[in-house]
């Protein structure tokens, strides 16, 4: 056996090592020094297609198992697509630290460049919760991760390609929601409801065969007059009775109002001044205001910040362009008024402005407020046309006039009536 091996005949072969596979999509960047002439950056390698460059030393184990979704080699098995560019730049960032600074890095740029906006074009601080603004910035990333840096202009539509492709959108929205309309309409489970306030849009509420209950508010056009000629009264009148469409609340609204009569107010509401009031409401309106201008006084030497660390209420103030800030402003006074007499004690401020504000005048106030405030937050938060609900609102508010001070029973009847 030994000898048979001796005297094999061996052959020395001078060969380099064979090359990584990862060589075959992975190319060297380098610098333009010159005409034809190029400096290899070292240590980097990029891949060819989509340009993600990688640093490395002696080995391509770096960037081996780069994800791209262009196609690999079939001799490479570590390459592999993926479903979409945005789950691979997510999973690159829960794996790769360096990658995840160097995104923390661009998102404190992107902050600078959305605050410069915000405060340039004045846009609500709410717009970076936006889902659009969201959606176009995905669309961006998707874009640079597989095209490259490019710039904005070559990826933004014109004004008037967004305004086509809105128009285009509308259009088939329409279509949609017309086969919507003469399904319920032929199946006599359509109902529409007018905007008497905005005559341009139209509420329609229809059944489902299932007993569900569906609506959507509409935006119509106006209709010409050329168009409104050619359309006939008869033809409309057969329309709603062969499909039974109910304009139902413009009807009732003219009905409900058809035997009103408009009157004339014989209210003097001529102007006047605080001399020509009477005692009790000159010291109605002078607590306002004395408390109003103590508002101001704490905001301005920044005692709310006290009143915060000691676990009280902060002074809030009244603005005339918002409904409740009034009300809102001396329950604000009324509960943080003792402990702010306590912190003007100890830094010694004068007590002049707490002295002005008589505190019983405060609480019949606020407690005279109370049903108001009931009233405009109902409103607020209401999905009610207001003018359904006005004869209601106004007995809760005569009921509360009405009483007396210490007697808040009727007011809160009124109120769980409303609530009904």
């Amino acid at each position: 056996m030994v000898s048979a091996l001796l005297g094999i005949t061996y052959e020395v072969r001078d060969e380099k090592r064979s090359r990584s596979d990862c060589w075959r999509i992975f190319r060297l960047p380098a610098k333009i020094i010159g005409p034809s002439k190029f400096e290899v950056i070292e240590k980097f390698a990029s891949y060819k297609s989509c340009f993600q460059t990688y640093a490395y030393s002696a080995t391509t184990s770096t960037f081996s198992n780069h994800n791209c979704p262009m196609k690999p080699v079939k001799s490479q098995r570590k390459l592999h697509t993926v479903s979409t560019p945005l789950s691979h730049l997510q999973s690159l960032l829960s794996l790769s630290p360096s990658l995840n600074k160097l995104v923390e890095k661009q998102k404190h740029l992107m902050t600078t460049a959305l605050a410069d906006w915000i405060c340039s074009n004045t846009r609500p601080l709410s717009i970076v919760e936006n889902i659009g603004l969201q959606n176009i910035i995905n669309y961006s990333v998707q874009t640079g991760y597989l095209c490259g840096p490019v710039l904005a202009t070559s990826v933004l539509p014109c004004r008037k390609t967004v305004s086509k492709e809105i128009k285009q959108t509308a259009a088939t929205q329409w279509l949609e929601i017309k086969e919507i309309l003469i399904g319920a309409a032929s199946g006599r489970r359509l109902a529409l409801s007018p905007d008497i306030w905005l005559p341009r849009k139209t509420t329609f509420h229809q059944v489902e065969t299932n007993k569900a209950k569906k609506k959507a508010t509409l935006s119509l056009d106006p209709v010409s007059s050329d168009e409104n000629e050619e359309m006939s009264e008869d033809n409309d009148d057969q329309m709603e009775e062969e499909h039974d469409i109910r304009l139902d609340l413009t009807q009732n609204t003219i009905q409900a109002i058809r035997n009103c009569v408009a009157s004339t107010s014989k209210q003097n509401y001529s102007p006047g001044t605080l001399v020509q009031l009477p005692a009790e409401a000159k010291r109605v309106l002078l607590t306002i205001m004395n408390c109003k201008e103590l508002v101001k006084y704490v905001k301005k030497i920044n005692l709310n910040q006290d009143l915060e660390a000691r676990d009280t209420v902060a002074l809030l103030q009244s603005t005339i362009v918002r409904w409740l800030s009034l009300s809102n402003c001396l329950e604000s006074v009324s509960k943080s008024f003792k402990v702010l007499s306590a912190i003007f004690d100890e830094r010694h401020l004068d007590k002049k402005r707490l002295e002005r504000i008589t505190i019983s005048i405060l609480e019949k106030v606020i407690e005279f407020l109370k049903s108001w405030k009931h009233i405009m937050t109902k409103i607020q938060s209401s999905s009610i046309l207001s003018i359904h609900t006005f004869t209601p609102r106004i007995d809760v508010l005569n009921s509360a006039l009405e009483d007396s001070p210490n007697n808040t029973k009727p007011l809160e009847k009124g109120k769980r009536n409303l609530l009904e």
